[in-house]
């Protein structure tokens, strides 16, 4: 199952995707090179609540460095979807 997330309080996730099992993936796209610790917070809010079932949230963005900011929580250039490099 795929869906979007959204708090009353505003954070959001753009897509969520739960297994048949219950595990969950979340993405969010930002047209951005460089990334501010707040576009974490809507798939860190979805951790929290989720718990254990959350296997892993990543934030796809325009810059050209991956990285594992903290806990299931990762950031990804889109251009790495395509086996390319960011510049």
């Amino acid at each position: 199952m795929a869906y979007y997330w959204r708090t009353y309080e505003g954070l959001e996730v753009d897509l969520v995707v739960e297994r048949y099992d219950g595990a969950v993936l979340a993405f969010e796209v930002k047209a951005a090179q460089r990334l501010k610790d707040g576009d974490l917070a809507g798939l860190r809010a979805l951790r929290d609540q989720i718990g254990p079932d959350f296997v892993a949230g990543v934030v796809l963005h325009t810059g050209g460095h991956a990285a594992h900011p903290e806990d299931r929580l990762f950031t990804m250039p889109l251009d790495h979807l395509w086996g390319g490099r960011g510049p």
